[in-house]
């Protein structure tokens, strides 16, 4: 019944912490040119178990505190429903504005530090290929994240104030689900690294199942063979 009650907003907590973890070690790649997830590796370990953790203790405890109370809808689904005014603000701070300014805080710094090493090499009458690189990268995840936001933002927003069949749950829910549903190109645009992965992915399981179809295709055409033989043989018989 809980769980039932909480996954939505966990879900998106979830995902928008995570998509700040993502900007944040970006931004250490072209500030510091450092791959953290080779050098930091139990930063990144204790950074990912607080994001999975922390939204679901923050959830779980407004339940004995009074803050929210369970309410079943019209269909029969658990919904949770905030008792006062200071809880609904306290969730969209945490769900939203907080991570989603430590994003545009950090998507500045990255844009910042590229201006300045842009105008320094420019001076020097260099451009290095790795200021492409890093240019083109803040702008790939400011495209996408933009995208990501218009549709992920009205259904946090929503549910913290309003829930059950309205019609504004109903708008933040198409929009979620449309978001949901092209999330693999939002993630795959905002990091290189999940398109090569789902592209190798895919190129294996093409290979595989073209092995499997030329092998079933070798088991059966003989037996096809040997079947129309013998139809010949009982129809002209020698």
């Amino acid at each position: 019944m809980y769980f039932e009650a909480i996954i939505d907003n966990y879900l998106n907590i979830l995902e928008v912490y995570i998509l700040l973890a993502l900007n944040i070690c970006r931004h250490v790649q072209i500030a510091q040119n450092r791959n953290v997830y080779q050098t930091n590796v139990r930063w990144l370990t204790m950074s990912h178990l607080a994001i999975y953790i922390i939204p679901l203790i923050i959830l779980v405890i407004q339940i004995p505190f009074g803050w929210a109370s369970f309410r079943v809808d019209e269909g029969g689904v658990f919904d949770i429903a905030y008792t006062n005014t200071y809880a609904e603000v306290f969730n969209v701070i945490i769900a939203f504005f907080l991570p989603i300014s430590l994003n545009v805080i950090i998507i500045y710094k990255s844009v910042h530090y590229i201006r300045l090493t842009s105008h320094l090499h420019k001076n020097r009458h260099q451009v290095s290929a790795r200021d492409k690189y890093h240019r083109s990268l803040v702008i790939q995840f400011l495209v996408f994240y933009i995208i990501w936001l218009l549709l992920w933002a009205p259904n946090v927003i929503i549910y913290q104030f309003t829930s059950g069949r309205d019609l504004a749950v109903f708008i933040g829910q198409l929009l979620n689900f449309i978001e949901i549903t092209i999330d693999p190109l939002i993630i795959a645009g905002l990091d290189i690294r999940f398109y090569q992965v789902w592209k190798k992915l895919w190129i294996r399981v093409k290979n595989r199942t073209m092995r499997e179809l030329r092998v079933d295709h070798r088991r059966i055409a003989p037996t096809i063979v040997r079947t129309v033989q013998q139809t010949v043989h009982h129809q002209y018989p020698h």
